[in-house]
């Protein structure tokens, strides 16, 4: 019955990346905005789509120095090199 409701036995994230995620996420909120705003232009997705492999990338960091488990970070590289190729083919 542990399918959806599992435990997460990870460490919470350190100050700084906490700080340079909230970051990012108003970065990609903004470049959002401005992709509608410009008839949804690739550049601006583009960046939200770095953005969000540079966030991926950051989690797949942190859990490799917490120690977590190894399909814990490699999933995390994984889909951060998933965003970097979606965002680098337009």
């Amino acid at each position: 019955m542990g399918i959806f409701f599992e435990k997460v036995e990870g460490k919470k994230s350190s100050k700084p990346v906490f700080i340079v995620r909230i970051l990012l996420f108003i970065v990609m909120i903004f470049c959002l905005l401005m992709a509608v705003m410009n008839e949804l232009d690739i550049f601006y997705i583009r960046i939200v789509l770095i953005a969000a492999g540079v966030g991926s990338l950051m989690g797949g960091i942190e859990s490799y120095f917490q120690k977590l488990d190894r399909k814990v970070y490699l999933s995390e590289f994984s889909i951060a090199t998933v965003w970097l190729l979606v965002s680098f083919s337009y």
